[in-house]
C-alpha cells in the first residue's frame, strides 16, 4: 500500500475545521495501515489499527451526519445510507483479515481505500458544504431522528403492512415463529453475499473459498 497515494493535501480541505481534522486523522489512520502492513507487522498489531479505523470511521460520519441534521441538509438519508454502506465494509475487512490475514490483496485494499477517501471528501461530502456554511437554505423536513441507528424509515404506502407484520411476529401465533426464521435465515443470506462482496474488495483473486 502507498502511502503517498493517500496523503492529504489541500484539495480535500472543506474549510470547517472539526470536518477537515476527522478526514486527516482518517488519512493517517489508512496511512498507519498501510505502514503496518508493508512492514509485515503482527496480525494481532494489525487487528488493532483495523479496529481503530472502524471505530474512527464510525465516529467520524456520526459527527458528519449530525452535521447535516443541523443545517437541514436534504439528501442526509442517502448520505447516511453511504455511511452505513462503507461502515460496512470497513467491519468485513476487519473481519476478514481476523479469519485469515495472508488473503488480504494489499494492492485492492489500497485502491479501494484511496477511491473511498478522493471520491467520498472529493464528491459527496462538497454536496452537503453550502448547507452546513449557510450558503444554501437548509430543509426542516430534516429530523435528528434520522441519527437513529433504530429508526427505519417507513413509505406511508408501506406503514399498514409493516405494522400488521410487527403485529404478528408479537403474537404467540405459529407464523410467527416461521416469519422468525426465515428472517434470520434472511440475515445470514445476506451476511454471506456481503462477506462475498468484501472478499471482492479485499482479497486474493482465488481466495473466494475461505
Amino acid at each position: 500500500m502507498s502511502n503517498r497515494a493517500i496523503a492529504w493535501s489541500d484539495d480535500y480541505k472543506t474549510g470547517i475545521k472539526a470536518v477537515d481534522d476527522d478526514h486527516k486523522s482518517l488519512f493517517q489512520e489508512i496511512a498507519t495501515l498501510g505502514d503496518m502492513l508493508e512492514k509485515n507487522e503482527s496480525p494481532d498489531t494489525v487487528s488493532q489499527v483495523l479496529s481503530c479505523l472502524e471505530h474512527y470511521v464510525e465516529e467520524h460520519f456520526a459527527r458528519e451526519e449530525r452535521f447535516m441534521v443541523q443545517a437541514g441538509y436534504p439528501k442526509t438519508l442517502q448520505h447516511i445510507k453511504i455511511h452505513r454502506r462503507m461502515t460496512q465494509r470497513v467491519a468485513r475487512l476487519r473481519q476478514l483479515y481476523s479469519e485469515d490475514p495472508s488473503q488480504i490483496d494489499h494492492a485492492r485494499l489500497s485502491r479501494f481505500l484511496e477511491d473511498w477517501l478522493t471520491h467520498h471528501i472529493l464528491k459527496v461530502d462538497m454536496d452537503y458544504l453550502p448547507y452546513l456554511k449557510g450558503e444554501k437554505s437548509g430543509s426542516s423536513a430534516v429530523d435528528a431522528a434520522l441519527l437513529a441507528q433504530e429508526h427505519v424509515h417507513v413509505s406511508p404506502a408501506h406503514k399498514d403492512v409493516v405494522e400488521r407484520f410487527v403485529h404478528i411476529l408479537e403474537s404467540e401465533q405459529e407464523v410467527a415463529k416461521q416469519l422468525s426464521s426465515a428472517i434470520v435465515e434472511f440475515e445470514d443470506k445476506l451476511e454471506e453475499q456481503e462477506l462475498a462482496m468484501a472478499r471482492e474488495l479485499f482479497c486474493k483473486p482465488g481466495d473466494g473459498d475461505h
